[in-house]
C-alpha cells in the first residue's frame, strides 16, 4: 500500500513538472508510443498502460495532444467509440471477459495525472468476489498502481498487436 502511494506522488510530482520547460507529454513521447502502441487509427492510439490496474488495462489516447475532455474534437466521438468496441472485443477473445470498465479523468481535481485527455479501458473477470474485486480496483485507481515489469509489459504489447493485425475489421 505505501509503494502505490509512493507512485502515486511520484506520479503527481511528474505530472505537475510537465509544462516546465523540457518534459513533454508521455502520450506524446516516441520512446512511449513505439513501447506501449498496439493500435493506431487516423485520429487515435491505444496504449498498453504501464502501471496497469488488470491484465490488459488499455488506454485510448488522441493523436492530438488535448488536455481535457471538453477541448477534444467532438467529430472524433465516432471514431472512439468503434475504437472502444474493438479494444473491448479484444479483451472478450484474448481474455475470456464481457466486462469492461471504462473511466475518464478529466482535471487535475478528478485525478487526471497526465494532461493529456485519455480514457482507461480495463478488463473485469467476473467471480464470486465481485465486491472485494471493485474494491481492489477503486483502490488502484485512487492510489495508482505498480509499474508493469518491462517484459511482462512488453508480452501484453506483442498479444494485443498480433490480435489487432490479424482482426483488422472493426
Amino acid at each position: 500500500m505505501i509503494s502505490c502511494m509512493k507512485s502515486t506522488i511520484f506520479i503527481c510530482i511528474f505530472a505537475c513538472l510537465l509544462p516546465v520547460k523540457g518534459f513533454t507529454c508521455a502520450f506524446c513521447d516516441p520512446k512511449v508510443i513505439e513501447r506501449q502502441a498496439v493500435l493506431e487509427t487516423e485520429n487515435f492510439r491505444v496504449l498498453a498502460d504501464y502501471a496497469p490496474i488488470n491484465y490488459g488495462h488499455m488506454l485510448l489516447v488522441p493523436k492530438r495532444h488535448v488536455e481535457r475532455l471538453d477541448d477534444l474534437d467532438p467529430a472524433l466521438g465516432t471514431e472512439l467509440l468503434i475504437l472502444q468496441r474493438r479494444v473491448s472485443r479484444a479483451f472478450q477473445q484474448l481474455l475470456q471477459t464481457q466486462d469492461t470498465t471504462l473511466i475518464q479523468k478529466n482535471g487535475y481535481a478528478a485525478g487526471q495525472s497526465v494532461p493529456h485527455v485519455h480514457f482507461h479501458l480495463i478488463p473485469m473477470h467476473r467471480h464470486k468476489w465481485q465486491t472485494l474485486a471493485h474494491l481492489r480496483v477503486f483502490m488502484r485507481i485512487l492510489f495508482g498502481s505498480r509499474p508493469s515489469d518491462p517484459q511482462e509489459l512488453e508480452k501484453v504489447v506483442a498479444l494485443f498487436k498480433a490480435h489487432f493485425e490479424a482482426n483488422n475489421l472493426q
